[in-house]
Order: C-alpha cells, then sequence, then structure tokens
C-alpha cells in the first residue's frame, strides 16, 4: 500500500488556530484537559447542582472533577462505533440539565450535527472534549472549535507531562472579554536549559535541523508571558493531583509546544495509521472502527474490537507491542454493566495500538519472505518489528 505523507498538508490545521485563540482571549491554558474543563464549566455559569450529560464511554479522568466539584453527572449512549445514541439523551434532560458534552475519539471527528441540534432545542450548551485530536481537522476546520468551549489535550499527543487548552468558541461567552491566556514565563535560564535539551534530540538526528530549532528559541527568550492566575474557588479534593490538574501549564511544557514541528508529527501518525489499516484490513480477527483516514486528521491510537480485548492486549505485550486498553470507566458506569451495555462491551473489546510519532510501522510488502505468522500479535509484531 502507498502511504500518502503530503496529501495531509492541504487539509490540516496544525497549531496555527491554537496559537490565534490565545492571542485573541478566547483561548487559556492549562496544566491539564480536567481543569480547563472545570474552569469551562464556570465560564459558561454551571455549578453545584447542575446535570450534565456525558457518553458512558468516558475515561473516569474526565468525570471524577465533574463529581467532587458537586456536578451531577448522567450518561448518555454510544455505539459500537463510538457514535453517539441520539435516542438516550432525552429521558436525561430535566431543569436542572445545563450542557452535554461530546468526545472526538482518539482524534476523529465526531459527528455533532444531532446533538449541536438537540441541545440548541433545549437551551443547553455543547462541551467538545478533544483530548484525543490536539492537531486534528475535521475538513479544515480544528477539533476543539465547534461546541460553546472546547478542550484540547495538547500534552496527550506531544507526550507531554502537561498541557491542555480551554477554548471560548461561543460568540455570547466572548462578548464578557478576553481571558488571560496562562502563558507561562520563561527565564533565560529555563530557556536555556530546555533549548539545549531539544537541540541535543535535534543534533542526535541530523545536525542542519538543529540550527531552526535554536533559531526559534532565540525568538523566546525574551518573552514575558504571564502567569495563570488561579480559577476562582471550586471545591476540589485536598490532594496533590486534583490541585495539579486546575494549575497552569507548566514553562517546560509550553517551551516544548512553541518549538514543535505539528506536521511532522501529523505525517509520521497517519502513516503509522494508514500502514496499520493496510495490515488489518480484511482480517476476520478484528473490526477496525475508523477503517477511512481522511485528509486533515492525526490519530491519537489506532484502535481495534477484538472478542478478547484482555488476551489480546497480553498476547501484544509479549511481543513488544505496546497495545493497550481504554478507559478506565468512571466507577458508575464499570459497576453497572446492565445499565450501559456499550460502555461495558467497548472496555472489553477495544484495544489500541501504538502510532506515535516515536513508533515505526513497517509497510506490509515487508512481510513478503516471512514464514506466514499465524496469528494476530505474531503478525503485527512484523509490523512493529524495528
Amino acid at each position: 500500500m502507498a502511504v500518502d505523507l503530503e496529501g495531509n498538508r492541504r487539509a490540516v490545521a496544525g497549531v496555527a488556530p491554537y496559537r490565534r485563540a490565545l492571542a485573541s482571549g478566547s483561548g487559556r491554558l492549562f496544566a491539564m484537559g480536567r481543569g480547563a474543563l472545570v474552569h469551562g464549566l464556570q465560564l459558561l455559569g454551571c455549578g453545584p447542582g447542575d446535570s450534565l450529560l456525558l457518553p458512558e464511554y468516558i475515561c473516569r479522568d474526565a468525570s471524577d472533577p465533574l463529581l467532587d466539584a458537586g456536578y451531577e453527572v448522567r450518561y448518555y449512549g454510544v455505539d459500537q462505533g463510538l457514535r453517539i445514541d441520539l435516542s438516550s439523551l432525552d429521558a436525561l434532560i430535566d431543569s436542572s440539565t445545563r450542557a452535554a458534552l461530546v468526545v472526538d475519539y482518539f482524534g476523529f471527528p465526531q459527528t455533532l450535527d444531532g446533538i449541536a441540534r438537540f441541545c440548541r432545542d433545549r437551551g443547553l450548551y455543547l462541551i467538545e472534549d478533544n483530548a484525543h485530536g490536539f492537531l486534528s481537522a475535521d475538513r479544515g476546520a480544528p477539533l476543539g472549535f465547534r461546541g460553546d468551549i472546547g478542550i484540547v489535550s495538547i500534552r496527550k499527543t506531544l507526550s507531554l507531562r502537561d498541557g491542555a487548552i480551554l477554548l471560548v468558541n461561543s460568540a455570547e461567552l466572548r462578548k464578557r472579554g478576553p481571558m488571560d491566556p496562562g502563558i507561562p514565563r520563561v527565564s533565560w535560564g529555563s530557556a536555556f536549559r530546555w533549548g539545549l535539551a531539544i537541540a541535543g534530540k535535534v543534533v542526535a538526528r541530523r545536525l542542519p535541523r538543529a540550527l531552526p530549532t535554536l533559531q526559534r528559541g532565540a525568538q523566546l527568550l525574551g518573552s514575558t508571558g504571564s502567569r495563570l492566575p488561579p480559577p476562582s474557588a471550586i471545591p476540589v479534593p485536598p490532594d496533590a493531583k486534583a490541585t495539579a490538574s486546575l494549575g497552569p501549564i507548566s514553562g517546560e511544557s509550553w517551551f516544548e509546544i512553541a518549538h514543535t514541528d505539528a506536521m511532522k508529527i501529523i505525517l509520521r501518525r497517519r502513516a503509522n495509521y494508514l500502514r496499520l489499516l493496510d495490515w488489518l484490513q480484511g482480517d476476520r480477527r478484528v473490526h477496525i472502527i475508523f477503517p477511512e483516514l481522511v485528509e486533515g486528521i492525526c490519530p491519537y491510537v489506532f484502535p481495534i474490537l477484538v472478542d478478547d480485548g484482555s488476551r489480546t492486549i497480553e498476547e501484544f505485550r509479549r511481543r513488544g507491542i505496546a497495545a493497550d486498553y481504554w478507559p478506565d470507566l468512571p466507577p458508575s458506569v464499570s459497576v453497572s454493566p446492565d445499565l450501559y451495555p456499550s460502555a461495558a462491551a467497548l472496555r472489553s473489546r477495544l484495544v489500541t495500538l501504538p502510532v506515535g510519532q516515536d513508533v515505526r510501522v513497517r509497510a506490509r510488502a515487508e512481510e513478503k519472505g516471512s514464514r506466514g505468522p499465524r496469528n494476530l500479535a505474531e503478525r503485527l509484531s512484523i509490523a512493529y518489528r524495528p
């Protein structure tokens, strides 16, 4: 299969829209997406006692902070293709319901037409949770900009210790005034130290590529920025994890974000995804959730459905493939499989395969000459062989 590495350029949005959001006061940096979400709900005027609609298939890292802040969380259905079950929403609505959150799973855009109309007709806010899709775009429009507010996790795509952005997209909300972008101060000493670390990585690969990186670092040295003031009082547990999630992005992560070659990351992830797609298409042992990679999408992982997710992950890991499951479901969902059968089925069957920029998936042509591996793990170990 020929992998088109360049065809994405005309459809990708890259980092420019996020930079514009920060510059205009419609974006704000946080350490974690969960902190951005809690603060975003404040901007919407939501508070303790209000109910929120979340998909049943979601990570508890998104739901736990909401419960801790005093919200009531109600879970709507999704199908095995990770699409919203609109028929499950009406029964969850009452006078306390303020917003519905949708997830762009694994960097692929969720179809919003139906739920956007649902929210508009009932006076609810729409929140786009794009924790997996930093650098992904839907027909040229970057993900995270399609709801009243959007939450984007930068750290997951770039493999950083922290980094997320809250996007305020509603014109009505923007009238309240610009937000502090939360750009951290970068001292000369810190910038020099981080610049050396980044340059060292680049030099290790190819010396000529170090010069543009160092030049960009010099441009940032004079930046003053501003420190992110703490969000207004929100009831959260007094533990370090909760406090950190509501805090500002670190200067080190911001420096790395500012010096990221977004297009290189997008093209590498797309190439890996397309090669895995070629390896797995037609294999009856797996169901490929997203069998098409349209222009503009920067995939987070390659998700598949198998009969026994735990056993498959164990087999993959024994062969050096960093397969995983997702997510840790909210406790109220995980203990009630009869109420949330779709989430239970997805949790037991869905396996994620790595496609990150630090991964190289071989083209399928290299399978020729092998002894014809019989099981899935053995076959994919050839695809991931260094």
